[in-house]
């Protein structure tokens, strides 16, 4: 009641104009003004414990930590943690830090940047076990900030706060007196009940039993006494865990949980079932997750409304490093457990890109590589609107060395496998900051930020300490003092929003509250637990740049109440209690596109056997066993609808629908298609090869499913009755496969060649038809490794030129000349050696003349090349080293392998004894690691170029090279098309890009892709908008193909998807009507 009270009085007595609904804002402070550091201070200014009154040693030094102890102490629960908030009621963040062999301790903050140790007189001294987490959460609902500390061998404590500070310790009382290997406590109220509940997860505890880590336990909150309800809520198995996060990545209001897990038990991404249940659908709706997943953490990195989410692993920055430690971990991704998920060795970013859909792009944001990391953190460090990343680093011992992993298997005895740890150096790593440069691009400016020195650090929380509007920051460090570090930033305007539940929980858990201002708007979760033991104080802050004012505050509650507040002003920090203002869900904005009201049959679904594309070909780079249905659009019975032909994968035979009226497509049955059902449909080509008045239809064979030679690998001809009853032509191909082709005005068909099975990136050979399907000499029949054949009148002359795009070289044009194909080298003379995928021919920038958009490979991956530093791929061409491919990457100094030595020894047992230590391996080039008679039995194969790029043609002819916009180089451009989708009059883009996996020797199931919509502004410049935004979601398998027609009459057009395991798409314009 004295709560309620004080929130009136504060209420009654708020200073500056405010133009809100009475009740709503509790309380407003004003912020101080920031003052900064000295002249010449970086960002972060580490301050001492004499500095601060923060004397607080982490020791880590118990008797028998490498005796009987010494993987619960070091490959379990290994760090502490530290929680902040105000627990004193003045106003101010204080600091509760947990010792591993030490005591815990409390610090109140007594302003200025002084703190006082206050442990004993608060009642929270702690008890017996190893310390590892705690939590500030109001778990009475009283307003004040209690206490849970979470053990290693000893009960959990609950220290309940009095509300000035004093605490008495209740845990028995409330059912939480939990002892095993408890790692991190996190609360939310998961059943939306109002008050909140507990998942604790455990790691290690020595003596239990349980070999791969402990289980989970989840207790629900019964009106003040918890329960455990793990087992009846689906919560199951076994980890070694980090971090759990509660995170509603599906939007439906109600809380779920990722569960990130070291070693082999994979991560669990429970969804909350909204019945006191949850169901793991990590495989679902995430692309993987890393082996060894370390701190987890969540936020809107784009500022698109929707939180993203990371995963944090133990992948080396440097290259060096990367060969000596955690490449060699990556042998055991080849045995690993893993449920279905890829697991990779490597952060793992999972981007928020449309309803239910997730993309890995941590490479193209460039925090894939963060070293050994424990807390993963997204913050505004520089108060400029835009989350940051941060991550603590370091390890106790660096072991995951390979080479120290390699003394310790000679050891003849346990004691003296732990000696050799024992006796090894700590691995001490710099903390690393990324500034968010937008566009989901960051850029690592840790020491400049002030974060040089090296350290063992774990824990990372935030809170403003000063009030002054910025987050200053919080590292618990190994046997070391905490790092305390104040924010020096001048920049920003500033609020902070803390959060007052009524029907919700008193702390507002689990609220998602979105500041609109100036054109922006960010988006924040309240959340607990999160990064590794780390709490933040529970206030949400935001700032801006440039904006005048705050337009908007909503707060989506954890009840579902939501709360639009307008009216506040920067520089302040204000309490906002939940009330229902009756503004109901927002009017979602009319995307673009919406699925068209067409009806499609299920015959449609295109489905895809599993192929074991890599059995022999250990290290093959790129796979080709699941390339998608090809799609073809055409009036193939002339009654003035477009009709629609569909590739299908071996197993499936290819499909015609007919076009009724623009109202549904309809599968016309076909014994002809059916019979050549084993065939992999490369490609579809329609033409009117009879000169009959209606189209036949040319279909390519391809893929690398089927034996060398077997008659399904022919390419067919199906001719038209008039009415789409199609019979097989008695000419067939040659049994080879084939991955493009094209028929030209002129008659000439030509054929592009596939890989010859278990030789990649070697094809047979390039044919060249005549209008009698005849065999004709042609130069394009030794013109290289081709992925598409695009056909356009390129020069504008009348008549049919090729664009050929090519693998491992440049795309190569052809100019129709006299009724003969000429090469055209000069169109690409700008553009570099790539593994082009796809292609659109339109005036981009309305000069008259035409472009071309080129697909590439992409940012989003490991290949970082350029013209002086190709990727290279040595591939066998001798029997004795077939599927044996070793991929290099070009330094300053000489070519050197790019994949760790451990997965080589797969395809070459004896390098190991031949290169002797990892680091030693580490510098060797290919020549000294495989031994120049090896290479002598290799082709090799070069990249420079992995953007997709846009070539805008000048006044004389020539092409000038820039790449597409930002998330264009998301992933690989497996199709694209151009067309005014926006009826603006500018040529815009959708492009269906795909994620490349980092580590394809370890992958298990196939990697995601998504419909990326580029809206032209007239002048060739291009503005991305995800699913969210243009309406282009896939719910049900993965984009592949790609066509532009107007199926319906409409005289707007629609756009076509094909999807592997997934139907025919049709989306039509939705914002035009």
């Amino acid at each position: 009641m004295l709560s309620k009270l004080n929130s009136l009085f504060f209420a009654l007595s708020l200073t500056g104009p405010i133009s809100v609904v009475f009740g709503q804002v509790v309380s407003q402070t004003e912020l101080n003004e920031p003052l900064g550091g000295e002249a010449g201070a970086k960002l972060f200014e580490r301050m001492s414990a004499e500095a601060t009154g923060i004397d607080f040693e982490n020791r880590f030094d118990h008797s028998r930590r490498w005796l009987e102890l010494w993987k619960q102490y070091y490959n379990g629960s290994i760090g502490t943690g530290v929680a902040l908030g105000d627990v004193n009621g003045d106003g101010l963040p204080d600091l509760f830090a947990v010792g591993k062999d030490s005591p815990n301790a409390l610090f109140l903050n007594r302003g200025d940047f002084r703190f006082e140790d206050v442990t004993p007189e608060a009642g929270v001294s702690g008890g017996d076990g190893f310390g590892t987490a705690a939590a500030l959460v109001d778990l009475d609902d009283d307003g004040d900030l209690d206490l849970y500390v979470c053990y290693v061998a000893g009960a959990n404590e609950l220290f309940v706060n009095d509300g000035s500070g004093v605490f008495s310790e209740e845990a028995e009382e409330w059912g939480l007196a939990f002892e095993a290997g408890s790692n991190a406590p996190s609360f939310a109220d998961y059943d939306r009940d109002g008050d909140l509940d507990l998942y604790i997860q455990q790691n290690y505890l020595n003596g239990a039993g349980h070999l791969d880590g402990m289980p989970d336990h989840l207790f629900r909150n019964d009106a003040g006494r918890f329960v455990d309800v793990t087992d009846a809520a689906g919560i199951s198995g076994e980890g070694q865990g980090h971090t759990a996060l509660w995170w509603d990545f599906d939007e439906d209001g109600w809380p779920d949980i990722y569960v990130s897990n070291d070693f082999e038990p994979v991560d669990k991404l429970y969804r909350n079932n909204k019945d006191g249940t949850f169901t793991d659908v990590l495989r679902e709706a995430l692309s993987g997750a890393p082996y060894s997943a370390m701190g987890v953490d969540s936020g809107d990195l784009n500022n698109d409304g929707h939180i993203d989410f990371l995963a944090a692993e133990m992948l080396a920055r440097e290259r060096d490093y990367y060969h000596q430690a955690v490449g060699p971990l990556s042998g055991k991704l080849i045995s690993a457990r893993r449920s279905g998920v890829n697991q990779y060795m490597q952060n793992m970013l999972s981007v928020a890109v449309g309803p239910g859909k997730y993309m890995e792009l941590s490479r193209y944001a460039g925090l894939h590589a963060t070293n050994w990391t424990w807390a993963t953190r997204f913050v505004d460090l520089d108060n400029d609107g835009w989350l940051d990343a941060f991550f603590a680093n370091g390890m106790t011992r660096a072991f995951h060395d390979g080479d120290i992993a390699a003394r310790m298997g000679k050891a003849r005895s346990l004691s003296t496998r732990v000696r050799i740890y024992e006796t090894s150096p700590p691995l001490r790593e710099r903390n690393l900051a990324f500034r968010n440069e937008g566009n989901l691009r960051f850029s690592e400016v840790g020491e400049e930020w002030g974060f040089a020195e090296e350290s063992v650090s774990f824990a990372a929380a935030f809170a403003d300490f000063d009030m002054d509007g910025d987050l200053d920051l919080v590292t618990s460090n190994w046997k070391d003092e905490l790092g305390v570090y104040r924010n020096n930033s001048r920049q920003g305007k500033r609020v902070a929003i803390e959060l007052e539940g009524v029907s919700s929980n008193r702390m507002g858990l689990g609220a998602r509250v979105a500041l609109r201002s100036g054109g922006m708007t960010q988006t924040r979760e309240l959340s607990s637990m999160r990064g590794y033991m780390s709490v933040d104080e529970p206030v949400l802050r935001f700032a801006v740049m440039e904006a005048e004012g705050i337009d908007e505050l909503v707060v989506e509650w954890p009840s579902g109440a939501r709360q639009s507040i307008e009216g506040l002003e920067f520089g302040n920090r204000y309490v906002i209690r939940e009330e229902a203002s009756g503004v109901g869900e927002p009017l979602p904005s009319e995307p673009l596109f919406r699925i068209s009201r067409m009806k499609v049959p299920e015959g449609s679904v295109s489905r895809e056997d599993r192929f074991a594309a890599r059995k022999g070909q250990f290290l093959l780079p790129f796979a080709e066993d699941r390339l998608g249905p090809p799609l073809r659009v055409a009036d193939f019975d002339g009654d003035g609808w477009s009709d629609v032909a569909l590739g299908g994968a071996t197993g499936q035979p290819l499909r015609v629908f007919r076009n009724v009226d623009g109202r549904s497509l309809e599968l016309v049955e076909s014994d002809a298609f059916e019979d050549d059902d084993l065939a992999e449909d490369s490609a579809i080509e329609v033409f009117d090869f009879e000169g009959d008045g209606d189209l036949d239809l040319l279909v390519a064979s391809g893929g690398v499913e089927l034996d060398e030679g077997d008659e399904f690998y022919a390419d067919r001809l199906y001719l038209n009755d008039g009415d789409m009853k199609f019979g097989r032509a008695s000419w067939s191909g040659a049994f080879e496969p084939t991955t493009a082709a094209v028929v030209i005005e002129n008659g000439l068909i030509l054929l592009a060649g596939g890989t010859r099975r278990g030789w990649y990136p070697s094809v047979v050979g390039n044919r060249v038809l005549d209008s009698e399907l005849g065999e004709v000499s042609h130069v394009f029949e030794g013109s290289g490794r081709t992925s598409r054949l695009f056909v356009v009148d390129l020069d504008e002359d009348g008549d049919e030129d090729v664009i050929q795009l090519r693998e491992y070289a440049e795309p190569l044009a052809w100019r129709s000349e006299g009724g003969m194909l000429v090469a055209w080298s000069e169109v690409f003379a700008g553009v570099g050696r790539g593994l082009w995928k796809s292609v659109a021919v339109a005036d981009f920038n309305g000069d008259g003349r035409l472009d071309i958009a080129l697909g590439n490979l992409g940012e989003n991956n490991k290949y970082n090349v350029d013209t002086e530093s190709p990727a290279v791929l040595f591939a066998p061409r001798s029997f004795s080293h077939q599927g044996k491919f070793i991929e290099a990457e070009t330094l300053s100094d000489g070519v050197y392998p790019r994949e760790s030595r451990i997965f080589h020894q797969v395809d070459f047992p004896e390098i190991a004894s031949r290169t002797g230590t990892y680091a030693e391996f580490a510098k060797m080039t290919v020549e000294q690691a495989f031994g120049e008679g090896t290479l002598e039995e290799y082709a090799r194969y070069a990249f420079s170029e992995r953007r997709s790029m846009l070539l805008l043609q000048g006044e004389d002819g020539s092409f000038e090279a820039k790449p597409l916009p930002g998330l264009s180089q998301a992933g690989v451009a497996i199709d694209m098309v151009g067309a005014d989708f926006d009826e603006d009059g500018d040529t815009d883009l959708v492009i269906a890009l795909e994620s490349l996996s980092p580590q394809p020797a370890a992958m298990i199931h196939p990697e995601r892709s998504f419909l990326l919509l580029l809206r032209n502004d007239g002048s060739g410049q291009f503005e991305a908008e995800l699913p969210w935004s243009s309406g282009l979601g896939i719910e049900a398998g993965e984009p592949r193909r790609l066509a532009w027609a107007d199926l319906d009459g409409d005289g707007l057009g629609e756009l076509l998807v094909s999807t592997s395991e997934g139907p025919l798409y049709v989306f039509e314009p939705g914002r035009l009507e």
